[in-house]
């Protein structure tokens, strides 16, 4: 920008003489077309190029518009004026102004931010089924195996009550029934 600030103001000056005003003219024109060239295999480029003051509104508007100011045509520019005015990029040095399309590195950037959302949610997914696995060797293979001893040894208890019940039905009944009745009854209280 620099280099584009002092070929425009040579021009400029060289306005008042009309011989090397032409000359500083086509040395500024090259100088633009070098300077859009540049951009040509880049994803982002120039658009506008203004010389002078801008009359800014708060916002980029990317026109030149303002007192004294003139857009410099630039030759050999590939990239037009992006519809969302949020990808304009402006750079400014003195007078001399550049807007900047910025629209496809924003795309690429969006682009690769969906890609990082969705590497994480699997990370996350791939995460959470190690972890279960995992709980699942460390916690619930030992509780089942307790669980199964319990219910090996509740089922030896219930055989035993049950064969308790068959004999006490086959060999005393009268002194077993006295007996479960004073259970009842010490029960109530």
């Amino acid at each position: 920008l620099h280099h584009l600030e002092g070929e425009q103001q040579q021009t400029l000056a060289a306005k008042d003489m009309p011989i090397d005003a032409a000359a500083a003219q086509r040395r500024f024109g090259k100088e633009l077309a070098r300077f859009a060239g540049f951009y040509e295999e880049h994803s982002y480029g120039p658009f506008r190029v203004c010389f002078g003051d801008l009359a800014h509104s708060g916002h980029v508007d990317a026109s030149c518009t303002g007192p004294s100011t003139e857009e410099v045509p630039l030759k050999n520019a590939d990239f037009r004026m992006p519809l969302r005015r949020s990808s304009i990029l402006e750079l400014s040095n003195g007078g001399l102004h550049v807007f900047f399309n910025m629209s496809r590195p924003q795309r690429g950037e969006a682009a690769m931010g969906m890609i990082l959302i969705l590497f994480v949610i699997l990370v996350i997914v791939f995460m959470s089924v190690s972890l279960t696995s995992t709980i699942a060797g460390i916690a619930l293979t030992p509780l089942e195996r307790m669980l199964a001893v319990v219910r090996e040894r509740c089922a030896q208890i219930f055989k035993y009550t049950n064969m308790f019940e068959s004999m006490d039905a086959s060999g005393a009944g009268s002194a077993v029934e006295e007996d479960r009745e004073d259970a009842n009854c010490s029960r109530e209280f």
